[in-house]
């Protein structure tokens, strides 16, 4: 008698740890030759919720939401070093949403991701982890307005940009700090109003530029004091 209770109640528990692990979808897929493939939530017979992907090496590749057998929602890409290569957002497969990239497992992007690509707000690194620019991304360019530094951390150019040039009004500086320009731009050069200073932060012209150089009219000015008001061609006043 005392036999059969116990038998009868192993299998009530093995019977409710199966109905436990049922509800919670936990599941364990493996590869053909037995490595493990995949370890975690499913249903349909998808990945689905959350779970871990190997790779048939058996080293860590994903590890975060799944969604009808796509990553999607929070998550970490690993490469064989088993280093971070992405931790972000993805849908649908794709990261898309607010990231990170890493290199060598040094962080090389941050922001925004559109359809698997950099794009919108983010911080872009030089490979010493220092930051190399920040503000609008688009189609693996800076779009919009940002600011671009040297690595040793000074601002080298601030403003608009439009497909990766200086487009629009930005201000530009010298290596060690000092305002070099502050003005309109078209496609990377001076064009439009603007101002030029020397190194020592004294201004050298204000007026109008052409195609990178003082062209239209403008003035100059030498320790403060306007010493030339009226035309300029290519770089040169004209008397």
């Amino acid at each position: 008698m005392k036999g059969n209770i116990h038998k009868k109640l192993f299998l009530f528990l093995l019977i409710c740890s199966v109905i436990v692990q049922a509800g919670c979808g936990i599941k364990k897929v493996y590869y053909e030759h037995g490595v493990l493939k995949y370890q975690g939530e499913m249903k349909g017979g998808q990945f689905h919720g959350r779970g871990s992907l190997y790779t048939e090496e058996g080293n860590l590749y994903y590890e975060g939401e799944f969604y009808e057998g796509d990553f999607h929602g929070y998550g970490i890409i690993y490469n064989d070093e088993n280093q971070v290569v992405y931790e972000g957002q993805f849908y649908k497969g794709k990261q898309h949403g607010y990231g990170k990239s890493f290199r060598n497992g040094i962080l090389w992007y941050e922001g925004e991701f559109v359809n698997g690509s950099p794009q919108g707000e983010g911080k872009w690194y030089y490979e010493d982890g220092s930051l190399w620019y920040e503000g609008g991304w688009k189609n693996n360019l800076p779009h919009g307005y940002g600011t671009w530094y040297t690595k040793t951390g000074q601002v080298k150019y601030q403003g608009e940009y439009v497909n990766g040039k200086y487009h629009g009004k930005g201000k530009l500086y010298y290596d060690n700090g000092t305002l070099w320009y502050q003005g309109e731009f078209i496609e990377g050069v001076f064009q439009g109003e603007g101002r030029q200073y020397r190194e020592d932060g004294s201004l050298l012209y204000e007026g109008e530029f052409y195609n990178g150089k003082r062209h239209g009219q403008g003035k100059w000015y030498r320790d403060g004091k306007l010493i030339y008001q009226g035309e300029w061609q290519n770089d040169h006043p004209v008397y």
